[in-house]
């Protein structure tokens, strides 16, 4: 099966810091692959040099086959890369709806006018897009939410928005950036439960970044272990937990 993602030896400096060093990873056309390490890692260092926040010094991020090196953030996300963010970064005086929504707006065309009188060609793409986003909804049980604030919402109702969000881009790739951090139990369980889904039901590859590695060897597929910018270790959940490398760098 060939890979929707290839990175092949990235390195990312800042000054005299490398944050990533020759890293190479792949991740299938399905399935979910898992980013783990300590802080400082370079893990989220990496989603960002993916999804267009940094501009990495040297080697390839090929999407099916396509570089994403050098191209602005907006312009990765129409490529098909949806993204979650560790800090949410939403909207907070939108509802629900409307984060969704706006996270559609790349699939919009036409012109300011044609949207303005919402006739013909813009009435048809503005039903479609809403109907897309009821599905989001649906599928990460948000209705309660729909129309609540974003600034007036849980924590972890949050959280889950904001993964529901990157999905509302009909996503080739999924990168979520720690998706369970200050999650409760219950919470964590209903993140696994949507993984799961997105895996099986909806094909979705996902290359995830999460600390709770428990959660990441009972979930994912495949798992790449990063330290102070390289890649110390990758296999599956079986290989990583028995590697002496992992052991001494993450769980220390």
């Amino acid at each position: 099966m060939e890979p929707r993602l290839e990175i092949r030896d990235v390195h990312l400096n800042f000054g005299e810091i490398g944050a990533l060093r020759g890293v190479d990873v792949d991740v299938a056309s399905r399935g979910i692959t898992a980013l783990i390490g300590p802080n400082g890692a370079g893990k989220t260092a990496l989603l960002n040099a993916i999804s267009g926040i940094y501009r990495p010094q040297s080697g390839q991020v090929l999407l099916d086959g396509r570089d994403l090196v050098g191209l602005p953030a907006h312009a990765v996300a129409k490529a098909g890369v949806g993204r979650s963010f560790q800090h949410l970064e939403l909207f907070p005086r939108l509802t629900v709806t409307e984060n969704l929504l706006v996270a559609r707006d790349s699939l919009f065309s036409g012109t300011p006018l044609s949207a303005m009188v919402f006739y013909g060609s813009a009435r048809r793409q503005e039903i479609r897009h809403r109907a897309a986003v009821e599905s989001i909804i649906d599928f990460f049980e948000l209705w309660p939410y729909r129309d609540v604030l974003a600034r007036a919402l849980p924590y972890g109702v949050q959280k889950l928005v904001g993964f529901a969000r990157a999905m509302a881009l009909d996503p080739k790739l999924l990168l979520l950036d720690e998706p369970g951090s200050g999650l409760t139990r219950d919470e964590k369980e209903d993140l696994a439960r949507f993984l799961l889904r997105l895996r099986d039901d909806r094909k979705v590859p996902i290359l995830w970044i999460e600390h709770d590695l428990d959660m990441v060897l009972d979930l994912a597929d495949r798992i790449y272990a990063l330290d102070l910018g390289r890649v110390i270790a990758s296999g599956d959940p079986d290989a990583i937990r028995n590697d002496a490398a992992v052991a001494a760098s993450y769980v220390g």
